[in-house]
């Protein structure tokens, strides 16, 4: 990973004048999705996700990758509209396949 600092990466467009951005930028997509990853199983925001599968295992049901969808609405600020385009990207690009 390149960094989060405000002088690399990508800025996003819509900035409050408050604040200074910085998105993390990677040298590989394997590094970004371990990352991605890195951040679903650990930042307090994902406790619901986590919650979810937890629960599935526990009970041993089979569970997909959309399942899980309900636990990430706080990964937007698009709330539902959110997880319907990840579920449009899920079934269009058959990634259930990884299940």
């Amino acid at each position: 990973m390149l960094g989060y600092d405000s002088d690399c990466g990508i800025v996003p467009r819509k900035l409050p004048a408050v604040k200074v951005y910085g998105v993390a930028t990677y040298d590989s997509p394997k590094e970004s999705f371990l990352a991605y990853l890195k951040n679903l199983n650990t930042n307090k925001s994902y406790l619901e996700m986590r919650s979810i599968r937890r629960a599935h295992r526990e009970k041993e049901i089979a569970f997909a990758g959309d399942d899980l969808l309900p636990g990430l609405r706080t990964h937007s600020q698009g709330g539902a509209y959110y997880l319907t385009k990840v579920q449009k990207v899920i079934r269009v690009n058959d990634l259930s396949r990884f299940d």
